[in-house]
């Protein structure tokens, strides 16, 4: 168990120190005056989805759907979380950008060169690369686009058991439901 919490950990906290990065240097070139430009997750529709996805997870018997439904609940918490996560940055980061850029007496280039420097800092800061935090992060990113290991999978064994009955009735061999 605890491997996989610090497994979870580390997904999240890359994508975090790219979002950080990110925001920093577009507020370094005026792209957003304050940092908030994260995609805000509905609570009550998540969960429900959640839910929803364990119910199907809990009546299927075929190990592959299993697996895509399990990918598919595992993304969208890491996404939910992740957002979670973003939100409490961006009120964090605007603070620190408004106090910056009203409180500490710093000419305008120093602030946006400031800025910059500390995304350097942050780009150095040591990253594991492991292909579990990549398959993590990808289902994770997948879940946040709205795409589902699981559809995906029904799709296939729909266009898979198409192919089969089309060879079968080619063969002339009956072709049992």
């Amino acid at each position: 168990m605890r491997d996989e919490i610090k497994l979870i950990s580390q997904t999240l906290s890359v994508g975090l120190l790219r979002y950080i990065c990110i925001t920093l240097l577009d507020v370094s070139e005026d792209n957003h005056p304050t940092p908030g430009h994260s995609r805000q997750a509905d609570v009550h529709s998540t969960v429900q989805e959640v839910g929803n996805l364990q119910a199907e997870l809990q009546a299927t018997k075929d190990e592959d759907e299993q697996r895509a439904l399990q990918e598919d609940i595992t993304g969208k918490i890491l996404w939910f979380y992740q957002q979670g996560i973003r939100s409490e940055v961006d009120q964090i980061l605007a603070e620190v950008v408004n106090y910056i850029r009203n409180e500490v007496n710093v000419l305008e280039t120093d602030y946006h060169s400031g800025l910059r420097e500390i995304v350097e800092i942050i780009k150095k800061a040591s990253h594991v690369e492991d292909d579990d935090i990549t398959h993590l992060q990808r289902i994770m990113h997948d879940a946040g686009a709205g795409m589902s290991r699981h559809k995906s999978w029904l799709t296939s064994r729909a266009a898979e058991q198409a192919r089969l009955s089309r060879v079968l009735k080619a063969n002339s061999i009956p072709v049992s439901p």
